[in-house]
C-alpha cells in the first residue's frame, strides 16, 4: 500500500455555490483522488516534476508540530480549507494549516 503525502479537504460552510466536503489525496506514487459528498470525482497521476515539486513542499514542512484545530466561526461564510502533510509513514502528521475564508489561518 502506498502511503499519503498530501492532503487538501474543503469542511462546513454554508455550500450556497460550493463544496460542503471536498477531498484531494495524493499518495507517495503520484496517484491522487479527489471527492466530495456525492463521492469519487476524479483520480490521475502527478508525473514526476510535480510529484517532486509536491514532495519538496511536505519536506519542507517538516519538523512542524501537528495543530489541533477545530471548526471556527468561518464555517458560516464558507468552508475551511485545510492542508495536511505527512511524513515517510503516511500516517504522521507533520504539519496542518487551516485556511478559512475570513482570511485567518491557523497552523
Amino acid at each position: 500500500m502506498t502511503e499519503v503525502l498530501a492532503v487538501r479537504e474543503a469542511t462546513g460552510g454554508l455550500c450556497p455555490s460550493g463544496p460542503c466536503d471536498e477531498r484531494l489525496e495524493v499518495l507517495r506514487d503520484g496517484t491522487w483522488a479527489s471527492s466530495d459528498e456525492a463521492g469519487p470525482v476524479g483520480s490521475g497521476f502527478l508525473d514526476d516534476d510535480r510529484l517532486a515539486e509536491l514532495g519538496a513542499a511536505v519536506s519542507a514542512a517538516g519538523g512542524v508540530s501537528d495543530a489541533s484545530v477545530t471548526c471556527g466561526d468561518s464555517v458560516a461564510d464558507g468552508p475551511d480549507i485545510t492542508y495536511t502533510w505527512y511524513a515517510d509513514d503516511g500516517t504522521t502528521v507533520l504539519y496542518t494549516l487551516i485556511a478559512s475564508p475570513t482570511g485567518r489561518t491557523s497552523a
